[in-house]
């Protein structure tokens, strides 16, 4: 008779079908964070461990930076954002392109400033396998409590998965940072096209200055901008006049001023200093170098009240 005893299953065929999940759900996850999330659960079926946890290296200053820490209990004391490269068993893993084991947290005299968070976490080993590719270093994988030597050789397999797709993810981001300063570039390129075409247009001063000012506005928003479609509004003669003293910072919390607050505004002390006259040679749109109508124009449009008029001491 055929025996009942139940099947024992193959730790062979299950670290295989796991590194196949793995790989699978690096080819779903575009985002690191979402990517070590699922790893600790597919993980974790078949190996037991405290925490998984990515750091990267920053060769320019020299410093291993923590980028991903997942666990399910809360962490006691701060992980450091970043640990120089001396002081931290990712270099020693990667040094050696072999899995950094730390039998004992309590008996190693290494690394004090990360052996010191997985004592007060109560973490009694920990691996640290390197990530790296053909081309560069990349950082380490780190696990809480692995203990088997099969354990840490599988794990050194996910690594080389792994590798591959923080290599892949770092070179997603370092392509968006270029584009978004491609694009960056490329609207400075166009505002000083602009500001060059207004100038060889020959222009009247007033208009060069609001072609100018417009190309600011679309390029840097309206700080700059509304500064100086005011200084045009404010001038009364070819000379620029721009208002100094409101380039100081204000306090704290203060909004921003709009482009038609800060027309409603000079419009308003030019009509203060012309006693509330619109017309004539003293009159509000004398002062600022515009036609009667088309200041009244703006007036209705801004809500600008003669009546609020007071001559100027």
């Amino acid at each position: 008779m055929p025996s009942t005893a139940p099947l024992r299953p193959d730790p062979t065929r299950a670290r295989y079908e796991t590194l196949l999940e793995v790989a699978e759900s690096i080819a779903v996850h575009r985002q690191l964070s979402t990517l070590f999330a699922d790893l600790s659960r597919l993980l974790k079926r078949l190996v037991p461990f405290d925490f998984i946890s990515l750091t990267l290296i920053d060769p320019k200053e020299r410093v291993v930076r923590l980028h991903i820490l997942e666990t399910e209990q809360p962490v006691r004391g701060t992980p450091p954002k970043s640990t120089p490269f001396e002081q931290t068993p990712t270099m020693a893993a990667l040094e050696s392109r072999r899995p950094y084991y730390i039998p004992d947290t309590a008996a190693e005299d290494r690394f004090p400033i990360v052996l010191d968070l997985l004592r007060a976490n109560g973490i009694q080993s920990a691996c640290i396998l390197p990530l790296f590719t053909a081309q560069r270093e990349l950082g380490g994988l780190h696990f809480g409590s692995l203990d088997s030597e099969e354990d840490i050789e599988f794990m050194g397999q996910v690594a080389r998965q792994v590798a591959v797709a923080v290599d892949n993810a770092l070179h997603s981001e370092a392509a968006v940072a270029y584009e978004a300063q491609l694009a960056h570039e490329r609207d400075r390129l166009r505002t000083l096209l602009e500001v060059n075409n207004a100038v060889a247009g020959c222009l009247e001063t007033r208009e060069l200055f609001q072609a100018i000012s417009g190309s600011l506005r679309r390029t840097f928003g309206l700080d700059y901008a509304s500064l100086l479609e005011r200084a045009v509004i404010l001038s009364t003669s070819s000379t620029l006049q721009v208002p100094v003293r409101e380039l100081k910072r204000g306090p704290a919390g203060a909004s921003v001023v709009t482009l038609e607050a800060a027309e409603r505004e000079a419009i308003q002390r030019a009509l203060d200093d012309a006693g509330g006259k619109v017309g004539g040679d003293s009159g509000a749109a004398a002062k600022l170098g515009m036609k009667r109508t088309t200041l009244q124009a703006k007036m209705r449009k801004l809500g600008v009240d003669t009546s609020r008029s007071e001559p100027r001491p």
